[in-house]
């Protein structure tokens, strides 16, 4: 209310104090000290510009707007929007990073996803033991792997069973697919049958991605290569032994790496992690790309006039700042009128 900070920043000190990783800190304390701000003022500022030299035409038509300076408006605008769709590209490293990597174990009973959960965790969270289908729920857990927060869900056993309990069972890890980034279907090694490629359809289409992870090598070495799941399904294949520990070092790796690809690195880059910022901005960006359209179409300029003001007032939205008076200003600022 007294201008010391703007909406962005007020809601970056809730994420500072909710932060749950020291990239979801790191991410807060820049959001806080404006540099998202920054990055919407500096698209907003152009369009700002453009808007009061179409608004003067409008309030005095004796002034023809000349081509150039509608093309010149159609290069800001398209600047504009793929300035806009680079920090929307930000959003899904951003979420993940404030929200957690969600993180479903699914898989045949006995393949050793609640044994994996609990050396994930660091810790006994789940109870593991030689008989077929004790996890009867979905448990959800968080870990901070490499200062990144993941949060884990081991799930039942998927089989055919007559229990009704653990029916409902796997009714719930099939359900928890929607919900998961990364999908990791755990399978045992040993297992000849390979009833896990029958739970492949079904996993297809309902999940984003799916890891294949082959435990129990350190029981069936031959299985290395051996059990696999096609690329067209499998974004990525682990063997691993729980027990030993073989190959969890690169499965945990591969975990930070799947929240890293989504981010750029470079350090002056821009992060946005709030789905109201994100909403904001995809409005913006359909109006901006209404504007061009208009342009190209020779629609009238009071049209072109409406598309920018409204993809201004929801880039105004993120920082809760109106700019109304300040387009009158820049408008009167550009013509010696009144004199």
């Amino acid at each position: 209310l007294n201008g010391k900070i703007d909406l962005a920043q007020a809601e970056a000190i809730a994420d500072l104090i909710n932060a749950s990783s020291e990239h979801a800190l790191k991410i807060a304390g820049e959001q806080m000290h404006g540099k998202l701000s920054n990055a919407v003022n500096e698209i907003g500022e152009p369009l700002r510009n453009s808007l009061a030299e179409i608004e003067a035409h409008i309030d005095f038509p004796e002034e023809d707007i000349n081509p150039q300076t509608l093309s010149n408006i159609k290069s800001v605008l398209t600047k504009s929007k793929d300035n806009i769709q680079e920090l929307l590209k930000s959003y899904d490293y951003g979420h993940k990073v404030k929200e957690g990597f969600k993180v479903l174990l699914c898989g045949p009973p006995n393949a050793g996803k609640s044994s994996l959960l609990n050396l994930l965790l660091g810790k006994e969270r789940v109870i593991v033991s030689d008989i077929s289908g004790t996890t009867r729920d979905t448990i959800e857990e968080e870990a901070l792997i490499a200062n990144y927060r993941f949060l884990f869900c081991d799930s039942a056993g998927i089989r055919n069973t007559n229990d009704p309990i653990e029916k409902i069972g796997i009714e719930l890890a099939f359900e928890k697919m929607s919900w998961a980034d990364l999908v990791v279907l755990v399978v045992d090694a040993c297992e000849s049958e390979k009833t896990w490629e029958e739970i492949l359809p079904e996993l297809k289409l309902k999940t984003k991605k799916i890891w294949l992870l082959v435990n129990k090598i350190d029981l069936n070495p031959s299985a290395i290569g051996k059990i696999y799941c096609d690329s067209s399904t499998c974004q990525q294949n682990f063997y691993v032994s729980v027990k030993s520990k073989a190959g969890i070092d690169s499965f945990m790796q591969a975990l930070v790496d799947e929240i890293k690809s989504a981010s750029d690195q470079s350090e002056n880059a821009h992060t946005i992690t709030n789905e109201r910022h994100k909403n904001c901005l995809e409005r913006a960006q359909s109006h901006v790309d209404k504007a061009i359209v208009n342009i190209n179409d020779c629609l009238p300029n009071e049209i072109i006039s409406a598309d920018i003001r409204n993809a201004l007032n929801a880039l105004e939205e993120i920082v809760g700042v109106t700019y109304n008076e300040d387009i009158l200003g820049r408008i009167f600022s550009k013509f010696c009128i009144g004199k």
